[in-house]
């Protein structure tokens, strides 16, 4: 058993500022089809006032320059986007434009090519709320977005003309993501740390944990299986590894819209935040956050050879 210290967790979660973090997730840039350039200030109208955190100021476009508008937000990583919260311009003007304006969450590669990851929803009533010009809250629309991975927010008009007239600020809720590289971190609920294609590898890049279509779970030193679940279902299953936020770690399937799991590490606890991750030496650890105790493990190294580096962090 490896114990590891509060100092080293913190150095771990200091590594990692964005993992497993709530809140609202900070927008780096923007873009849009068009905005209003105003004769004596071109960019009064500008796309960055929709989050600059100034609700005086709000992004336009020109009547006659509305149609298939959009407005794209982007992160400086992927996030875990949960909601979208969209405050029409104070004032009394134009809160009826924000009907039909819908939010996707996209992700872009590093070739700039856009997919779409999931629309999110649609504004389709804008009459709700005093529509007090003073009640901000009165004029702020929230749509959810079942958090979906992404580091682009497109709001897009539906409806040939309705966006653009006055979006005063746009707040993007989620987390960071909970996986990175080596380890996943539960901090409340139940995450997904991993789906088939995908993996956890360790720090030193020798060690890695996989799904297989079927369910089962395989840990590998370079190119040899150390460790597997020992369980697995013929055909494409869907397979989710979840770490719970019971402290156990779950795998299951999803077969004719149910679900069903067919292996587990038998660690449910307290809902205690734990942590699971692929070590340098070889080793699967689920541990609580708050002391290092590990509540389970594959008690497993990499071979003694030269090809598998033996050293630990």
């Amino acid at each position: 058993m490896r114990f590891i210290s509060a100092v080293g967790i913190m150095l771990i979660l200091m590594s990692n500022p964005a993992l497993g973090t709530q809140g609202e997730i900070p927008i780096s840039s923007s873009k849009a089809k068009s905005w209003y350039k105003d004769d004596v200030n071109s960019n009064k109208y500008k796309p960055s006032n929709a989050h600059d955190k100034d609700y005086e100021t709000f992004y336009s476009v020109k009547d006659g320059d509305t149609e298939g508008n959009f407005l794209k937000l982007y992160f400086s990583d992927k996030y875990v986007v949960n909601s979208v919260d969209i405050t029409n311009r104070l004032g009394t003007c134009c809160s009826n434009r924000f009907k039909n304006t819908a939010a996707f969450v996209y992700l872009e590669g590093e070739n700039g090519q856009e997919t779409e990851v999931k629309y999110c929803g649609i504004i389709t009533d804008t009459s709700e709320g005093d529509n007090d010009p003073t009640n901000q809250n009165a004029q702020t629309y929230t749509i959810d977005c079942g958090g979906a991975v992404g580091n682009m927010i497109k709001i897009e008009d539906q409806d040939n003309g309705n966006l653009g007239h006055g979006i005063s600020e746009v707040k993007v809720f989620g987390t960071g993501l909970f996986c990175q590289q080596s380890l996943c971190i539960q901090n409340g609920y139940d995450i997904v740390a991993l789906q088939p294609g995908q993996t956890l590898t360790s720090l030193n890049r020798l060690v890695k944990l996989t799904l297989r279509e079927d369910g089962l779970l395989q840990l590998f030193c370079v190119v040899k299986e150390i460790w597997n679940s020992g369980v697995s279902v013929e055909g494409d299953n869907s397979p989710r590894l979840i770490l719970q936020k019971d402290q156990n770690l779950v795998v299951y399937l999803r077969e004719n819209n149910s679900t069903s799991h067919i292996w587990n590490t038998q660690s449910s606890g307290t809902n205690k935040e734990t942590k699971l991750e692929v070590t340098n030496i070889g080793n699967l650890e689920l541990s609580r956050l708050e002391d290092g105790v590990i509540l389970w493990e594959t008690k497993t190294v990499c071979p003694r050879r030269k090809k598998c580096n033996m050293s630990q962090n």
